[in-house]
């Protein structure tokens, strides 16, 4: 067999302003952690973390702004807040649900999307 990397790449990309970002799949620790946490309520997942995590980028804390990693690409390529959480809720969902879900989410903005209705004859 050859080896997977080969045949598969498990990075989420996605285009902001007309540059691709990359983000790298989270260990096989962190991955399955994540899955686990996004079976919690809502209100009881720090989304934060996981895209702080997802981002590579350090230590969060409360009085500094996320930093390292992703973070300071988005940032110096004048990302906005709403485009770098947009993007990394949508790389939460490509890791924690697949890349159908995450296309979902990206397209729909995170918006609740519903099944098209039947019509009825």
């Amino acid at each position: 067999m050859r080896d997977l990397t080969e045949i598969y790449s498990d990075h989420f990309t996605a285009p902001i302003n007309g540059k691709r970002y990359e983000v790298k799949p989270p260990s096989a620790k962190d991955g399955i952690m994540m899955r686990l946490d996004m079976q919690k309520a809502e209100s009881d997942i720090s989304y934060t973390k996981w895209i702080n995590i997802l981002f590579g980028g350090n230590e969060l804390s409360d009085d500094e702004a996320p930093s390292g990693g992703l973070w300071d690409e988005l940032d110096n390529d004048g990302v906005s807040i709403n485009y770098a959480t947009h993007f990394g809720m949508t790389a939460i969902a490509y890791y924690a649900f697949g890349p159908e879900v995450a296309e979902t989410f990206w397209e729909s903005l995170g918006k609740e999307v519903k099944p098209a209705e039947t019509p009825t004859t």
